[in-house]
């Protein structure tokens, strides 16, 4: 029961997408997800942004959680320490879904999330 749980979360989680701009050059060893703060300010402690993160759900309703996670995922990728979540996004749409003869519009609700990543200054 606890690996089909699992491969559901794995699941969701695959639904999101994450875009990457990176600010700086430098490689990083990746970090763990469970290292990676998440954080609703600035640090007080000196730091470097080294890249920003979007994160979206592509329309499929996922969970904050759900996106946290993801963001979270891509920051330990680029090896940063924490997140700076800068902001929530909604994007309200509709698509024209054909259904034999005709067409039916069918409105959807795209969120996300955005994030500042960041290492801290040793």
């Amino acid at each position: 029961m606890r690996v089909v749980a699992g491969l559901a979360a794995v699941a969701l989680i695959g639904c999101a997408t994450a875009d990457v701009m990176r600010l700086d050059s430098v490689p990083r060893q990746p970090t763990s997800s469970a290292s990676v703060q998440l954080l609703l300010e600035p640090p007080t402690t000196a730091y470097t942004a080294i890249a920003l993160v979007e994160v979206s759900d592509q329309g499929w309703e996922l969970k904050l959680e759900t996106l946290r996670t993801k963001l979270v995922a891509e920051a330990a990728k680029l090896g940063g320490d924490a997140v700076i979540l800068s902001r929530r996004t909604s994007n309200a749409g509709s698509v024209l879904m054909p259904v034999g003869n005709q067409f039916y519009n069918v409105p959807f609700t795209e969120s996300g999330l955005v994030g500042q990543v960041i290492v801290y200054r040793k």
